[in-house]
């Protein structure tokens, strides 16, 4: 029975991994969406995967449960590191959209 849990907690920790992958593209896409990342609640969960972490790390010694714990901080980094951005206004430059033909910019 614990091999058949260990091989689902794998399986299921990257299946988690998949689920931020929609949301991180739209942030990547959309820097007015970064705005509403909550970067204190996402601190928050980044304190408590890491102390996951080192749980799996020297209590547990287990390989599976640290790497998987690392992927789910490595994605919640991410998040996070879009929050900031959004909060900084550092967005990714657009390109400059073209003048409508015949229209002079009074250049």
């Amino acid at each position: 029975m614990e091999q058949v849990l260990s091989m689902l907690y794998g399986i299921s920790g990257v299946a988690a991994l998949g689920c931020y992958l929609p949301q991180l593209l739209r942030y990547h896409r959309d820097p007015q969406a970064r705005r509403s990342i909550s970067v204190v609640s996402w601190s928050g969960w980044i304190a408590v995967t890491l102390i996951t972490l080192l749980y799996a790390v020297f209590v547990e010694k287990s390989r599976l449960f640290a790497g998987v714990t690392a992927m789910n901080a490595a994605a919640q980094c991410v998040v996070l590191a879009y929050g900031i951005r959004g909060r900084t206004g550092r967005f990714l430059p657009q390109a400059a959209s073209p003048e409508p033909a015949g229209q002079d910019s009074g250049r």
